[in-house]
């Protein structure tokens, strides 16, 4: 927070805009009885989507430990 109020202040003053990505890594967990191909589809859409630029690009992905090798 500290950061993110220090660069609007600088910002004021030389009267120039700031944008600041403010988003964190949005985790996907993945379970044992998902549809993988419909899981797989909507991560990549989620992940690309705007070249990743926005709070919802998913940044890391888990899964439970039923889910079997390789069908992800």
């Amino acid at each position: 927070m500290e950061a993110g109020r220090s660069v609007g202040t600088a910002a004021a003053a030389r009267i120039q805009r700031a944008v600041l990505k403010l988003g964190g890594n949005a985790p996907v967990l993945v379970d044992a009885d998902v549809d993988v191909a419909a899981t797989a589809k909507a991560v990549a859409t989620s992940t690309f989507i705007n070249s990743g630029q926005i709070c919802t690009s998913s940044e890391r992905i888990s899964s439970t430990t039923n889910v079997p090798s390789g069908r992800i």
